[in-house]
């Protein structure tokens, strides 16, 4: 178990990472929250969207899609 209460979601070799993503202004889940998520999970990274609330996929869909691929594209850490 991890500080978050989860287990890590990268136990097992050449697994993926998660990149959690929200908006500034998100109302829902909390940058602070999101932080902590992120820091449970080796090899995640946390993007924040600043002119966002809590979809960034619908509010900023093409700053959305290039930050996803680009974390996509990188290898496995």
């Amino acid at each position: 178990m991890t500080a978050c209460g989860w287990r890590s979601l990268t136990d097992k070799p050449n697994q993926k990472a998660s990149s959690p993503q929200i908006g500034r202004h998100d109302m829902v889940t909390s940058a602070r929250f999101a932080a902590r998520l992120t820091g449970s999970m080796r090899g995640s990274e946390l993007l924040i969207f600043e002119a966002c609330a809590h979809a960034p996929i619908y509010e900023r869909v093409e700053e959305f899609n290039q930050k996803t691929l680009s974390f996509l594209q990188r290898p496995a850490a």
